[in-house]
């Protein structure tokens, strides 16, 4: 089961930049969204069973495997150099603060799940901020 739930959240990042790169994004109004976001999203919860399911500390080694692992698809998928750095430095802040946040909360999972992906939400848009010329 542990292997399980760290596959899971291996294959949603995988399948996240995936979709993002092969499929335009869906439109909701005057909004864009990446197609891949129900996956990312799933990322956020699979990572939250990931440490409820191998501890904290091999929650890390699990996230650093995730980000070579998106490193490397984003790479084969053709984004650029500094893209691809840019995107491991992000994924990596974005899961290390998703878990530290989930760590320290003591509430019930439910509520440690939305508190700790909403703080890891805004750390992805503080690095990437949506909107702003380049």
């Amino acid at each position: 089961m542990r292997i399980g739930i760290v596959l899971l959240y291996l294959a949603s990042i995988v399948a996240a930049n995936v979709v993002t790169a092969r499929f335009a994004p869906l439109e909701f109004g005057a909004f864009l969204v990446p197609a891949g976001s129900v996956f990312i999203g799933a990322t956020f919860i699979l990572r939250d069973l990931v440490q409820q399911a191998i501890g904290r500390k091999r929650t890390y080694a699990a996230i650093l495997a995730a980000m070579l692992l998106s490193a490397a698809t984003s790479w084969m998928l053709g984004d650029t150099l500094w893209i691809t750095a840019a995107s491991a430095v992000t994924f990596l802040v974005s899961e290390s603060t998703d878990t530290e946040i989930y760590t320290r909360l003591r509430l019930p999972m439910a509520w440690r799940v939305l508190y700790s992906g909403f703080a890891c939400g805004a750390a992805l848009l503080r690095a990437f901020p949506a909107g702003r010329a380049a």
